[in-house]
Formats: C-alpha cells, sequence, structure tokens
C-alpha cells in the first residue's frame, strides 16, 4: 500500500511537510508502505510546535512566539495569524481544529504540572482557556 506522508520531527501531516531550516525526512512505518514527501513548504517562523488541517487551511503554532497562523496549503504562505497568551505563563505546544464547530484549540503548558487549552475562533479571539493538569 502506498501513502503519501510528511515527517516534521515527530508530527506528521499527510502529503505535506512545513521545513523550519532543516531537512525534512521520511521513514517507511512498515516495509510493505512506501513514504514520500509530497512537497515541503516554508515554516512560517522557526518553531513549529504544532500542526493541524481544518477550514481549507494547514494551521501551526510557533510555541516561543505565541503565534498561531493559517496557511495557504499549496503554498505555505500565512493568510492569517494571531496572538496567544495566557499572560506571559505559558508557551503554546499543541494545536488541533474542529471541523465542527471551526474553532482553533492550543495546547499551552508551563514548563512545570501546569496546563491549559485555549479555544480561538479561526480570526483569533479567545474564547475560553480550561485548566489542565492543576493550572
Amino acid at each position: 500500500m502506498k501513502r503519501n506522508v510528511s515527517v516534521l520531527g515527530s508530527l506528521l501531516c499527510a502529503g505535506l511537510a512545513l521545513s523550519c531550516g532543516g531537512t525534512s525526512q521520511a521513514a517507511e512505518a512498515e516495509s510493505d508502505q512506501v513514504v514520500r514527501i509530497d512537497r515541503t513548504l516554508p515554516a512560517p517562523s522557526g518553531t513549529i510546535t504544532g500542526l493541524a488541517w481544518g477550514g481549507d487551511m494547514l494551521w501551526a503554532v510557533d510555541g516561543p512566539q505565541g503565534m498561531v497562523y493559517s496557511l495557504d496549503p499549496e503554498t505555505g504562505s500565512p493568510v492569517d495569524s494571531f496572538k496567544v497568551s495566557l499572560n506571559g505563563r505559558a508557551s503554546a505546544t499543541g494545536l488541533a481544529y474542529s471541523q465542527d464547530h471551526d474553532l482553533v484549540f492550543v495546547g499551552m503548558w508551563d514548563g512545570g504540572t501546569n496546563g491549559w487549552v485555549g479555544t480561538y475562533s479561526p480570526t483569533g479571539e479567545n474564547l475560553n482557556n480550561v485548566s489542565m493538569c492543576g493550572g
């Protein structure tokens, strides 16, 4: 069976890879599978800590900068971006998109034992933050 899978660190995104100045690598998950990078896109910033797909966009989050980018999936060019923050208490570590609710979810961690999930509209309006892991 042939599958198109792209690898960015430990993140998998079907058919695409973001390049953060390094080389994207692909490896065979099983001996009967062929893995091929369909295309490599430039990363909108230097430290992408999460990827998601939704609303016909590729989404990327830069944890240290606290920026979420919606990207054109063909070119990788930023279409829009917004800042996420918990008053400097945490950095963004993950990203998810809900097609059903048209929402962006950003996982945040303070480097210790506290974590949060922020819920955002695709334009960056912070709808709420839910405390996880004692945050």
